[in-house]
């Protein structure tokens, strides 16, 4: 590990405490810089002019077909919590 991170330029520590399955970035404080919060700004604004604009669509709801989906979607959940409490008792 310690000929890795020579040839890498990585942080011993770092390395260690990764292998030791710890949060390696846990205790580092890691500083925003002005310009991520200019982009974040700009991206904000771009989804709020773009929401103003936007229009509710109407959309054709079929209750027979509503109702079927439903069914079948309760089905394969229940299916699916069987199977997996009969493999993994859910621990």
């Amino acid at each position: 590990m310690d000929r890795e991170c020579r040839l890498y330029g990585l942080d011993t520590a770092r390395v260690e405490a990764a292998m030791h399955g710890e949060d390696s970035l846990a205790h580092t404080k890691a500083r925003r810089r002005w310009w991520e919060f200019l982009i974040a700004a700009a991206a904000v604004a771009v989804f709020v002019w773009l929401a103003m604009g936007a229009a509710r669509q109407p959309v054709a709801a079929s209750l027979p077909w509503m109702i079927v989906i439903l069914a079948a979607t309760l089905v394969f959940l229940v299916i699916g919590g069987v199977l997996l409490w009969k493999r993994t008792r859910f621990s």
